[in-house]
């Protein structure tokens, strides 16, 4: 069984191809820059981005689950998701995680729900780890502007 991992170099895209590695699954990770992507040995990397579907055509080919994210390289909502189903329901993929990049109903939602497959929405809302981009701003203005309680310099 192949199991396609896009968003492969991300904070949950990275943990789950070490993941499905280590349980023994055979692992095709979606990429953008293969030769930086730093993923472990025996990894198939295939050069895309989910918001190219032409790209996507042979991505699929062989799979039967995959793990998507519902937003494009700039992080704004895919607009093929419709394409993306497609392709993937074409290739006989039976089941789909998504992990959602905002809590708002995409277009990639839409069609995995009416998909007829078995699927997932994962909606992480933030993560720690992405809170040292605010790192700068705390410093310099000893406050962050986050969507979450303000933190204040003593």
């Amino acid at each position: 069984m192949t199991i396609l991992v896009s968003g492969a170099t991300g904070n949950v895209g990275r943990p789950l191809v070490s993941q499905l590695l280590a349980a023994g699954h055979h692992v095709r990770a979606i990429t953008r820059d293969p030769a930086r992507a730093a993923l472990p040995a025996g990894v198939e990397l295939f050069q895309a981005s989910l918001a190219d579907t032409a790209a996507l055509t042979s991505a699929f080919t062989g799979v039967t689950a995959a793990h998507l994210i519902s937003f494009g390289d700039d992080y704004a909502p895919l607009t093929n998701g419709p394409d993306i189903v497609d392709l993937a329901r074409a290739a006989g993929v039976r089941k789909l995680t998504v992990l959602k990049g905002d809590l708002e109903k995409t277009e990639l939602d839409n069609a995995v729900a009416a998909s007829g497959l078995d699927y997932t929405y994962l909606s992480p809302v933030e993560f720690m780890s992405n809170t040292l981009e605010w790192a700068e701003q705390a410093v310099s203005t000893a406050a962050s502007a986050t969507p979450f309680q303000p933190c204040r310099a003593p």
